[in-house]
């Protein structure tokens, strides 16, 4: 068996992750809520409100992360506008009257007042409130207690997979198997809308269809730990993360590779439905530590990537399904091994 003459970093893992890793550790973008509500004049009067504004559709969808909600207000002018604000920002109002504001208000203000100036230097204003479909879908995703309104901050995951692993080593005839992995997660929020932090782990649990003359088996156990950050995010459909964290591979068998280990830096990019279901996809190539703790970027190092589908069950669950491809590949000055696997796999989340 290859080893590698290194100590593993000593790692506290109290958490278990939901991020796109190495392996069969991926998953998807997890909004905290998703409902629909309508906009309405707050408080109207007779002479409130401005008579040539028209929203948009009868209904909006509203996304919630943490201590913020996010949307987007659209809608035209019927008249000329040459000003308009909202909360006191301006917006843009197209050629011919029409406009598209993103908004984020917290959970507690679900309120906005435009602005606008006609041709004829004529100020409306008036106060809208977002009221929702549903009054009690909005809470759904939200633990509570008796007094105070607590926000969900942390996350788990659990899920299955197949995988097939094509593998190599020097004095070792290569061989194909399957296995059945099993791997779980977790994250937890630690700057709302910003940053989140999570462990992950996988396990080859139950290898089988061994073509090996030998009668080897392969099993890998995998532990990834990792930051993320946030660039592009609600209300934009588009969204976009990078993670920055710590990866370690060891097989448990009589062959492969023991104590890789090494940094990370991948980037996330998650496209959200207006249903509420995301698409995630990340890419990354990762050096692995030498037996000198130096590092190499070409005879040691993991490749990765995947594509992961996630969408809401029972409201506060969500089910994700995807393929994630890999390459681990470690080398010494008298031996190496690499291992190329494919996976597809399903995860439930809460």
């Amino acid at each position: 068996m290859l080893r590698k003459t290194l100590i593993p970093l000593l790692m506290s893992f109290t958490l278990l992750c939901i991020s796109a890793q190495a392996q069969q550790t991926g998953s998807a973008y997890e909004p905290e809520m998703i409902w629909n509500g309508r906009i309405e004049e707050d408080k109207p009067t007779p002479n409130s409100g401005i008579p040539f504004l028209r929203f948009a559709g009868e209904t909006i969808r509203v996304e919630g992360s943490n201590n913020l909600h996010y949307t987007k207000i659209s809608g035209k002018f019927s008249e000329k506008v040459i000003d308009a604000t909202l909360n006191s920002k301006e917006i843009t109002v197209q050629p011919d009257g029409s406009f598209e504001i993103p908004l984020g208000f917290p959970l507690d203000a679900k309120t906005f007042t435009l602005t606008v100036v006609d041709s004829r230097q004529k100020v409306f204003r008036s106060k809208y409130k977002i009221t929702p479909l549903d009054l009690k879908e909005p809470e759904v995703l939200k633990e509570t207690s008796q007094d105070n309104v607590v926000i969900k901050r942390f996350r788990y995951s659990a899920g299955t997979g197949l995988t097939l692993l094509s593998f190599r080593q020097r004095n070792v005839t290569p061989f194909t198997q399957m296995a059945a992995t099993v791997k779980f997660s977790g994250s937890y929020k630690l700057v709302p809308d910003k940053y989140d932090i999570g462990v992950s782990t996988f396990f080859n649990l139950i290898p089988f269809s061994s073509n090996s003359p030998e009668g080897y088996k392969i099993q890998y156990l995998g532990i990834n730990a990792r930051i993320g950050r946030q660039i592009i995010k609600a209300p934009s459909k588009v969204r976009l993360n990078v993670n920055a964290g710590i990866y370690y591979n060891t097989s448990v068998s009589t062959v492969g590779f023991t104590n890789m280990i090494g940094p990370q830096l991948y980037p996330e990019g998650i496209w959200m439905f207006d249903n509420g279901s995301s698409l995630l996809a990340y890419a990354k190539y990762s050096p692995a530590l030498s037996n000198s703790f130096s590092i190499s970027f070409s005879s040691n190092r993991e490749v990765a990537m995947g594509v992961h589908y996630s969408f809401q069950f029972l409201k506060q669950h969500r089910v994700s399904v995807g393929f994630d491809l890999s390459q681990l590949s470690l080398a010494t000055d008298t031996d190496w091994a690499s291992t190329n696997t494919y996976s597809l796999s399903a995860g439930y989340s809460f």
